[in-house]
């Protein structure tokens, strides 16, 4: 990829200055002088100029023009990573490139030692398939780690079946000495020699596989006391103790016990694992066989354990070997695949990699190298392969396998990660070059990562926005822990978005922090949420003036200077709101408070406080007022609902209001509002019976605007209830109630949408139960007004029928008042012979035949028949062959 994006050569070299890896594959294997030089410790970087390269030319290395720097691993230099071209472009790209690239290097030597340990391992089984189980000979492995840990004594301990004691069975070292510290110190010979298990040692060795005592006091004193191991220590000079397990599976079997000289320290622990490892399966096996065949005593003891699969190819790529570890991975019996040739396992794709390294291992390179490869039912594993030439009875090519899908699965996450994270991620040198960039972060600016990345910041940002990072950049690699912030940005497309974004250092294991993080997390919903929160907190969600809470606290700090005496307070109440809100719905009440409170807003002054705090309740404070300039304030408010009302007549405004100063500082505020309270409540006793009646009369205007009530109607149905009350000698005061009846039955009508009261079609049943709902309606308006007070029943009442089928209450016959009948009878002739939105008008002849025919259903028969004859007494002309109408 460095490659790819540098365009120049790269090659990677390991701890003795050899090129294991380059982009030029015919330099893989070649010596590198400036490799050596780094890895001699003199120097982290090497810079060879045209004249040195024609030099170690003449050497017979491989050493060109271009800059080197050292890999560091765990503290450890373990190679150096090369790029060709000039050193003073490559430095800070190859030093980047260097901190991560070390994993590969790791993966290498474990690669190699693993092959160590594979040719070792082989050797030891050529020499036990030479022996009986009982002629085993345990030192082989203690002479072997005494040569690989530089030990001064190496023990070989087998645990008891049951753990409770371990034997030493082999000893390799300095033997006089350790003869004699058993005969002199400890009183008995080592090998041979019982010792206790101690349970935190058996412990940790299945945790970690490998404990280290810094000196042979240090161990538990119930494997050997304190005395003893201090005079083995200054007898013979001992230091560091290497206690390794020796385990099959979760077995522990034995131990080996690495003591060291007391100037030197343990080397090769990763070998000295791996080779206790394969000891481990070795005992298991000669554990449970009593025999090996010669001609598979190398893989059974080497491969058929590990995890690993091992193989082995002729030239032309035919398998000869594969261990049973093959079974797990790709689901193949090995004698499936034996005889058969690699490349009908490898992925399309990638065959034509894997046949060059396979084609490079036949020339006798060592190689590795990734691929993905087919299992027996189609499935996808990604593998790491390492391949060698070796010499048997012909030249094979020996090579090991090793699962990395989940490796590469985690790189496919990342890169997963990189492409869809919702929130911009991106990494950042300390010079503010953009490393690497997610999606979401370069969508911010209208990009992509393939346009960003490599680009410094100063290249796409502002110069003010390349100092505030770069000041942030050099913040976190300084105090190196992560550091927040919170801004807002103009996108490419004008949106303005809030993010919050923390920057962090990205330490490598010296923690150096060239690299810094940067994570955002757009935060602009939240932000609107929080404003709109804050706003509600303080404000009237109706009409957008300051709310109660805000009154109150404001009240509590309010500290009104001397220049803002004389303070003056109004105390101001929307009359009828209940009444309102209980029959013409809270949507009505809600925009009467709006229109109050915009009356209010005109009518005051920007330095005036304007505030609801109750449901129909309003404060203003009016600093630097007195009296007289309030009086005008208050008149300029009656004034604007004046004319508001005037052109609004079917919702009216009426307020109440009492005014209060407050002439001097130090006068309490709260007293002040005290009293303007009660000169409010005062004002509202006075004008209540106007405030209700000017409320009726706007019901009444807007009857009337609906055409609710047509042209003559109240006056042609006064002069029949006149009539009809007359005849049935009803009391005086029946006639004056069903003049007032006449008017007012339909008052409930106003709480009705106009798109039901004027529906050119016939209702549904949703729409009915909202008209059904109007005489309950209508009474309770009614009842605000003295003047109909009286009458809030038979408004109730007046849709009744004669049956019981009527509503709200179904009273049948006499149980309905008189007033209801006689209104029913009139009222509904009336509808017939008026035009509605929904039918044409009926004459009155065909009127008259549809109350007969609900005369002693809907309503009183005997009132249908005395009507009936008051409109012939009028000119209704009612016989069969003249059908006719008289004005």
């Amino acid at each position: 990829m460095i490659s790819a994006e540098t365009g120049c050569d790269i090659i990677i070299c390991d701890h003795e200055g050899v090129i294991i890896e380059a982009t030029q594959k015919e330099r893989i294997g070649n010596n590198h002088v400036g490799a050596k030089i780094i890895m001699s410790g003199l120097t982290d970087e090497a810079v060879i100029s045209p004249i040195q390269e024609e030099s170690f030319a003449r050497l017979g290395t491989d050493t060109r023009v271009g800059y080197n720097y050292v890999i560091i691993i765990q503290g450890q230099r373990v190679g150096s990573l090369g790029m060709a071209g000039d050193p003073q472009v490559l430095k800070p790209i190859v030093r980047i490139a260097a901190k991560t690239i070390g994993i590969y290097i790791s993966e290498y030597l474990k690669e190699k030692e693993k092959n160590m340990i594979i040719q070792k391992m082989a050797r030891i089984a050529d020499e036990m398939t030479e022996q009986s189980i009982c002629d085993l000979d345990y030192h082989i492995f203690t002479e072997d780690l005494l040569l690989i840990s530089g030990a001064k004594v190496v023990l070989f301990n087998e645990y008891s079946p049951n753990k409770d004691y371990s034997t030493t069975v082999a000893i390799s070292g300095e033997y006089n000495d350790i003869a004699k510290a058993g005969q002199e110190i400890l009183g008995c010979s080592i090998l041979g020699k019982q010792w206790n298990v101690n349970s935190n040692v058996y412990n940790d060795l299945r945790k970690k596989r490998m404990v280290i005592f810094p000196r042979v006091s240090d161990l538990p004193k119930d494997i050997i006391s304190y005395d003893e191991a201090e005079n083995l220590k200054q007898t013979f000079g001992l230091g560091q103790i290497c206690l390794t397990e020796i385990a099959h599976k979760e077995n522990i079997l034995g131990t080996l016990i690495i003591i060291m000289g007391e100037q030197n320290e343990l080397r090769n622990e990763v070998l000295i694992e791996l080779y206790a490892a394969q000891i481990g399966q070795l005992l298991k096996r000669v554990q449970v066989e009593a025999a090996l065949k010669k001609s598979e005593s190398k893989h059974r003891v080497l491969v058929e354990k590990i995890n690993d699969v091992i193989f082995n190819l002729d030239k032309q790529g035919n398998i000869t070997y594969i261990s049973p570890a093959i079974r797990e991975l790709l689901g193949y019996e090995p004698e499936e695949m034996i005889g058969t040739n690699f490349a009908g396992y490898i992925y399309p794709q990638d065959l034509d990699d894997v046949q060059k390294v396979f084609d490079s291992s036949v020339m006798g390179n060592d190689e590795s190298v990734v691929f993905r490869i087919l299992n027996k039912f189609g499935k996808v594993y990604h593998v790491r392969s390492s391949t060698r030439l070796i010499q048997e009875e012909e030249e094979i090519v020996l090579g090991v396998m090793t699962n990395v899908t989940e490796v590469q699965q985690t790189l496919n996450i990342l890169d997963s990660f990189w492409q869809h994270s919702p929130n911009p991620v991106s990494i950042l040198d300390k010079d503010g070059k953009i490393v690497r960039i997610s999606k979401s972060g370069t969508d911010i600016f209208g990009s992509s990562p393939e346009v960003l990345e490599g680009l410094n910041i100063s290249e796409v940002f502002p110069l003010t926005v390349v100092e505030e990072v770069m000041g942030r950049l050099k913040m976190a690699s300084d105090k190196k822990e992560p550091q927040s912030f919170s801004d807002s940005i103009n996108l490419y497309n004008s949106d303005q978005r809030h993010y919050d974004s923390w920057f962090f250092p990205i330490a490598n294991e010296e923690e150096e922090t060239d690299l810094v993080g940067i994570v955002a997390l757009d935060i602009t919903d939240r932000k609107n949420t929080e404003e709109r929160l804050n706003y509600l907190s303080f404000h009237d969600p109706v009409t957008g003036l300051y709310n109660r809470t805000y009154y109150e606290r404001e009240l509590e700090r309010l500290d009104f200077s001397d220049d803002d005496y004389p303070v003056s307070v109004i105390s101001l109440d929307a009359d009828g709101l209940k009444i309102i809100n209980d029959t013409l719905g809270h949507n009505m009440g809600d925009e009467l408070l709006k229109n109050l409170a915009d009356i209010l807003t005109q009518s005051l002054r920007d330095s005036d406080i304007l505030a609801r705090v109750g449901g129909d309740e309003f404060i203003i404070f009016l600093p630097r007022t007195d009296s007289e300039a309030a009086q005008k304030i208050v008149g300029r408010i009656r004034e604007n609902i004046k004319q508001y009302n005037e052109e609004n007549l079917i919702l009216p405004l009426s307020i109440s209001l009492g005014l209060e100063t407050a002439d001097k500082p130090g006068e309490n505020l709260e007293e002040v509002l005290k009293k303007a309270d009660e000169n409010m409540y005062n004002n509202k006793f006075f004008q209540k019976k106007n405030s209700q009646s000017q409320i009726i009369s706007s019901f009444m205007a807007s009857l009337e605007k609906r055409d609710y009530v047509s042209q003559g109607y109240a006056e042609r149905l006064f002069k029949l209830f006149a009539r009809v009350s007359q005849t049935s000698k009803l009391p005086s005061g029946t006639l004056k109630a069903l003049a007032l009846l006449a008017q007012v039955h339909d008052l409930g009508n106003v709480t009705i949408p106009d798109s039901i009261l004027t529906k050119p079609v016939p209702l549904n049943e949703e729409e009915w139960n909202v008209v059904r709902l109007h005489p309950e309606k209508g009474s309770r308006i009614a009842s605000i007004s003295p003047n109909l007070v009286d009458i809030t029943e038979l408004i109730m009442k007046h849709h009744e029928r004669w049956d019981g089928k009527g509503y709200p209450l179904g009273l049948k016959k006499e149980e309905i008042p008189i007033e209801c009948r006689i209104l029913a009878v009139v009222d509904s002739f009336d509808a017939m012979i008026t035009e509605r939105p929904y039918r044409k008008a009926l004459s009155k002849l065909e009127a008259v035949k549809e109350l007969k025919r609900c005369a002693g259903t809907q309503f009183d028969p005997k009132i249908v028949e005395f009507f009936i004859d008051i409109l012939i007494e009028e000119g209704l002309n009612t016989d069969a062959n003249q059908i006719e109408l008289f004005a």
